[in-house]
Order: C-alpha cells, then sequence, then structure tokens
C-alpha cells in the first residue's frame, strides 16, 4: 500500500513539473537578421504566446530561412518541448544567410503540441530568434500522451484494489 502511494505522488510530481515547464518563454528576435519560418516573419510573433504559434502538421515539411546585413558564419537550432532542448540543426553559412528544409516527423520527437523553435547565428554581428510551433497530431499517440495514460491506468488499479480492500474490510 505505501508503495503505491509512493508511486502515485511521484506521477503527481512529475505530471506537476512537466506542467510548470511547458509554458514557453523568450522574445523573438534579436541582432541584425531576419528570420521566416513557412513564410512567417518571426519577428512579428511572441515565442511566448500560444496564439502566435505557426500551425503545421507532423507529415509537414517546414522552410526556414534566416538572412543577417552582415556574414552569420556559424548557426544552431534547438527545439524546447515541455522543458526538453535538443539541438535539432547547427552548420556554417557561406555568406549572410541560410535556409533548410526540415521534415517536422524527423524532429518532433514528442508528437504534437507547442514546440519552441531557438536560433542562434555567430559572425560579425550575433542574432538570436524564438518562435512556437504548434504541431498538429494525436496527442494520445505521443510519449507525453502515453505516459498520462499510464499514470490514468496506474491510478484506476490503485482505486479498484483500494475498493476491493476496503469492501473485504467491511464486509460481515
Amino acid at each position: 500500500m505505501r508503495q503505491r502511494r509512493w508511486l502515485g505522488s511521484l506521477a503527481l510530481a512529475v505530471c506537476a513539473t512537466i506542467a510548470m515547464r511547458t509554458s514557453p518563454a523568450g522574445a523573438s528576435m534579436t541582432g541584425p537578421c531576419t528570420a521566416t519560418v513557412n513564410g512567417h516573419d518571426v519577428a512579428s510573433l511572441s515565442a511566448s504566446t500560444p496564439s502566435d504559434a505557426i500551425d503545421v502538421k507532423e507529415s509537414d515539411t517546414v522552410a526556414v530561412k534566416a538572412q543577417s546585413s552582415s556574414a552569420i558564419g556559424e548557426y544552431r537550432i534547438q527545439l524546447e518541448y515541455a522543458g526538453i532542448h535538443w539541438t535539432v540543426a547547427k552548420g556554417q553559412a557561406t555568406d549572410n544567410s541560410w535556409s533548410r528544409d526540415v521534415k517536422v516527423n524527423s524532429y518532433a520527437r514528442y508528437g504534437s503540441g507547442l514546440y519552441r523553435v531557438h536560433g542562434v547565428s555567430g559572425g560579425s554581428s550575433t542574432c538570436d530568434g524564438a518562435v512556437l510551433i504548434n504541431v498538429d497530431g494525436q496527442p494520445l499517440t505521443t510519449p507525453l500522451g502515453l505516459g498520462a495514460i499510464a499514470f490514468i491506468l496506474v491510478g484506476a488499479a490503485n482505486l479498484a484494489a483500494t475498493v476491493r480492500r476496503a469492501r473485504k474490510v467491511v464486509a460481515p
């Protein structure tokens, strides 16, 4: 019984931590650069307001472009989902711009939902930009969705076991 309560408390703590970390943060663009994602100007969008997110489907290919008034040099792109960060692209620009076509399902490893895309470039002048991407898909097929289903099943099994035990104690 204690072990089940401990597991239930741990599951609740993990879910609460994930929920608290899902709010994206940050400004959209700094430095002498411009960037577009699927034709949307990153500077005009908030990287913390979900209503400003660029909508894509899991099967889409997204065009990402960046340009600067001076040489870019290195660049790095990171994704963030539920507080987890990982680098999805890095490279060296040959002049003052770079572009990439990105297959969403290759990078959206946690499935549907809001991802924060953060790009940084070096060179003569540094630039920093971020935008929210809303990946449309089936939330219950994502790792977090499957984890939620598992926690619900553990909770239901716990409830059933508690009710069964309570009936045995009350039964004459």
